[in-house]
């Protein structure tokens, strides 16, 4: 186990990439999987501590290279190929996120979440998934909303035909496909 000084705290940290399986029902958790937390943290790349947890708050970068393939792969295509569209996008039209890059603040608040709570409730009980299927499933959980909302003097308005949840649904299988990533079933479901 190894370990790192935060402050006056000492952090232990886990590797969040899927170096434990699911083996006859039981998560298994190898020591040797366990890094100082310092190293991940750059704020170079916009990463900043969390003071009260001594966690970084990584950026969407960041979060991405936690991904399994073809997700990392697929996201990364995603965000050269879009990006432009991404990074204008509001997370909503007047709720949370509700300006201009609002939608990529949303999917890096959701996902440094996932990573807190993933590794707080994993080392409580066994979970049924892994975190990088949680982070591609928050990834792409709104991968539709860009294209959904338009500008209209100086408001945002959802398109009339994303108004229908089967539509967004098959919008953001299409979307993931064109950049070569096919969610599995229980993954899909779960988008």
């Amino acid at each position: 186990v190894t370990k790192s000084g935060y402050g006056k705290r000492i952090v232990y940290h886990m590797d969040p990439r899927p170096l434990h399986r699911v083996f006859t029902g039981l998560a298994r958790r190898y020591e040797r999987d366990l890094l100082p937390l310092e190293p991940e943290l750059d704020l170079s790349a916009g990463e900043t501590p969390l003071i009260m947890s001594g966690r970084p708050y990584r950026s969407l970068e960041r979060l991405l290279e936690l991904l399994d393939e073809p997700y990392y792969t697929g996201f990364t295509v995603l965000m050269m190929t879009d990006g432009d569209v991404l990074a204008r996008a509001p997370g909503s039209a007047r709720d949370h996120q509700a300006w201009p890059g609002g939608y990529l603040d949303h999917v890096r608040e959701v996902m440094n979440t996932a990573v807190v709570l993933y590794e707080a409730l994993g080392s409580m009980r066994w979970l049924p998934f892994d975190l990088p299927d949680a982070l591609a499933v928050l990834f792409a959980h709104d991968l539709e909303k860009p294209w959904a909302y338009e500008e209209k003097d100086g408001s945002w308005f959802l398109r009339a035909e994303f108004r229908d949840r089967e539509f967004a649904h098959a919008f953001r299988v299409r979307k993931l496909a064109s950049c070569g990533v096919r969610l599995p079933e229980s993954l899909e479901r779960a988008m």
